[in-house]
């Protein structure tokens, strides 16, 4: 059983001006190095999002440079059933919902892919 010692970690995203998870424009691998170089030795853990692009460079520069944070990343579940009474509008035609099952599904794929 692996037990998850104690110590610090921060969310990291490393987004700068002009990059965003939504326009898909990542951090490139030299400026997550460089954020991770100012972190490393103040942090253990760094928690990302989810399974974007900017995990799999997080992870790729942990692994060339020998880094030694541990990483936890989720992912950003979308709604799966109708709820009128969400207050922050959980009405979803059927068509989002399946459309919202198929993204999720393929959050938790490349989660595991990381995680492998």
């Amino acid at each position: 059983m692996n037990i998850i010692k104690y110590g610090k970690g921060i969310c990291y995203s490393g987004y700068r001006d002009g990059q965003s998870p939504i326009s898909k424009k990542y951090p490139t691998y030299e400026q997550v190095k460089e954020d991770l170089l100012i972190l490393e030795g103040n942090f253990d853990y760094i928690r990302m999002y989810d399974p974007s692009q900017h995990a799999k460079t997080t992870l790729e520069v942990i692994r060339k440079e020998k880094l030694s944070f541990k990483v936890l990343i989720g992912i950003d579940v979308l709604g799966e059933v109708s709820n009128n009474k969400c207050e922050w509008g959980g009405t979803l035609t059927e068509q989002q919902i399946k459309t919202n099952i198929s993204v999720n599904n393929n959050q938790i794929k490349e989660l595991i892919n990381l995680a492998n």
